[in-house]
């Protein structure tokens, strides 16, 4: 699926997943709901049918005001939150782990690179 990360390809892609991981990943910085639901990839309507509850849990929070418009981040205080991203970067562990045969390191890289016909430097990632 276009765009699918770990967080998406596990727990799926339903509106509030989808939200929860742009939000994990861009943690730092806070946003306009436009730009979370674009971003994200929710409609801007399905996004203000559950944003209260997100508010209200603080699982997000109300950073600033710009011009008319209010600006919103993760809690990165809360604990649930926390945990969530704890979990996150497990997933992003577990998959690079499965993964690790593609993460070649820049020696072992060269050695099959300038070799192609090399069986042995082969063998180790097959």
């Amino acid at each position: 699926m276009k765009n699918e990360t770990i967080s998406t390809e596990v727990f799926g892609s339903n509106p509030v997943i989808k939200v929860l991981d742009f939000l994990i990943t861009f943690q730092s910085f806070d946003y306009h709901l436009t730009e979370i639901a674009k971003n994200s990839g929710v409609g801007y309507s399905t996004l203000q049918a559950f944003w209260p509850k997100l508010e209200k849990d603080n699982v997000v929070i109300k950073t600033r005001r710009v011009g008319k418009s209010d600006l919103y981040k993760l809690n990165t205080n809360n604990p649930a939150v926390k945990q969530l991203i704890k979990l996150d970067w497990n997933l992003i562990k577990g998959s690079k782990e499965e993964l690790g045969w593609l993460l070649l390191s820049e020696e072992s890289l060269k050695k099959v690179w300038d070799n192609p016909h090399d069986k042995k430097a082969w063998n180790k990632y097959l």
